[in-house]
């Protein structure tokens, strides 16, 4: 299923751009709910690592959809990420308790995998404009909440804590003991 799931994906920009995008949706939720063999037996991709994540994104990708997700830009400033975005999100490497509304599965759908305008997505979709956009930048800001996330825990592991982090300020309070003695014996 996931390999299906991604050869699907992949279609969808191309062959299948014009599919509605109501059946792409739900062929795509469809195909989350199976329970694959990879999944029973513990080897399926599982959330993203913040090691992937740096490679799929650079600081500064993930900083113009932060930028986007609080409304201090366009669009246009983060279309050529959402398509890695969007298939983040569609093989479910953000986990499996990271889900966004269909409306905003759907508008991910339409401008991050089907390479679609917002103008053919308010057709479809039977929504203003604005409202479309509304949605996507919630869509976006969450995604980027999630994504800092990710490379926040990554930071947190690298912390020192408990014995490691009282050995280390031991080792700072004996140096801090050694400086005052040499002053005192000049």
């Amino acid at each position: 299923v996931n390999d299906t799931r991604r050869r699907l994906i992949a279609l969808l920009g191309g062959p299948f751009r014009d599919m509605s995008i109501r059946l792409a949706i739900s062929v795509l939720e469809k195909m989350s709910e199976t329970k694959t063999i990879a999944d029973r037996s513990g080897n399926a991709s599982g959330k993203i690592g913040a090691d992937e994540l740096g490679f799929l994104m650079t600081p500064h990708d993930m900083k113009r959809l932060e930028l986007y997700g609080r409304n201090l830009c366009d669009h246009h400033l983060v279309t050529d990420l959402l398509p890695t975005v969007a298939r983040l999100y569609f093989t479910g490497r953000f986990g499996e308790d990271f889900k966004l509304s269909s409306v905003q599965s759907a508008i991910l759908c339409g401008i991050g995998v089907q390479n679609r305008d917002v103008d053919s997505l308010t057709k479809e979709l039977g929504l203003p404009s604005n409202q479309v956009l509304a949605m996507f930048n919630k869509a976006v800001r969450k995604i980027s909440i999630a994504m800092y996330n990710v490379v926040e825990d990554k930071e947190k592991e690298s912390l020192l804590g408990g014995e490691q982090r009282l050995k280390a300020q031991e080792a700072v309070d004996r140096m801090g003991d050694v400086a005052s003695k040499t002053l005192e014996e000049d």
